[in-house]
């Protein structure tokens, strides 16, 4: 029977068998990073979505509320709704029922806002442009 201290017949491809774990370890990360750059724009435009559409059914449900009188912001009367967002940084504007750069040139300031009623437009700062159309209803945003 063998001695296992003095059994070397392995040891010559332990150096070897550890770069080739630490490699496929290191192409497995390199896989997942990429997969999370490529996943990441997709998850924020999800997260986008999902909080213009809520903020359209909160609008909504303000048309066809009751009017509440504005000196008096807390009385019990009337449809009232508060929108909280939390875009990433990747969101330059969003606007509700105007759209403030019709020429996506990023400047703000430099033409005359055009009205849309009924629609959401949020930009991202590449320029990609998106509208959410509200459903008609018998008041205009």
């Amino acid at each position: 029977m063998r001695n296992l201290a003095s059994d070397t017949t392995a040891a010559d491809t332990i150096p070897l068998k550890i770069v080739v774990y630490l490699g496929l370890i290191a192409v497995v990360l390199i896989l997942a990073v990429q997969a999370w750059h490529t996943m990441n724009p997709v998850l924020e435009d999800a997260q986008i979505k999902a909080q213009v559409e809520a903020a359209s059914l909160s609008i909504h449900s303000i048309q066809e509320g009751y009017a509440r009188d504005s000196a008096e912001s807390y009385s019990p009367e009337g449809t009232m709704c508060n929108l909280k967002f939390t875009f990433p940084a990747s969101v330059k504007y969003i606007s509700f029922g105007v759209d403030p750069d019709p020429e996506c040139n990023g400047q703000l300031h430099d033409s005359e806002w055009v009205l849309e009623n009924n629609t959401i437009i949020y930009q991202y700062k590449n320029g990609v442009k998106k509208r959410l159309f509200l459903k008609e209803s018998r008041y205009t945003l």
